[in-house]
């Protein structure tokens, strides 16, 4: 399944400051590889909340049990970017993703 502009194009802007961050290789590859397992599902769907939620939980319950905080992480740094939310990417970023460094 194509990813529709608004998921590519909030996928773009996260990695791009992960790496601008100097997130290591490995972490690049493992959010982007979530990344490539959510965002298909996220296609023509409504901008909310309860859906990005019910999607993460749908895909979480297809990956095992040991990858779950790792992904639950990424799922949450995300969001903010999918949403559109410029205010709250800021924060997400200062404090979850600077804590990761």
């Amino acid at each position: 399944m194509r990813m529709q502009a608004r998921e590519q194009k909030s996928a773009e802007v996260y990695i791009k400051l992960l790496k601008r961050k100097g997130f290591s290789p490995e972490s690049l590859t493992q959010r982007t590889e979530f990344l490539n397992s959510l965002l298909p599902l996220l296609n023509n769907v409504g901008q909310s909340d309860r859906t990005y939620r019910n999607f993460v939980e749908k895909l979480m319950g297809s990956l095992p049990e040991a990858n779950w905080p790792e992904r639950l992480l990424i799922a949450r740094e995300y969001y903010p970017f999918w949403s559109g939310n410029q205010e709250a990417e800021k924060l997400s970023l200062n404090s979850n993703i600077a804590s990761m460094l």
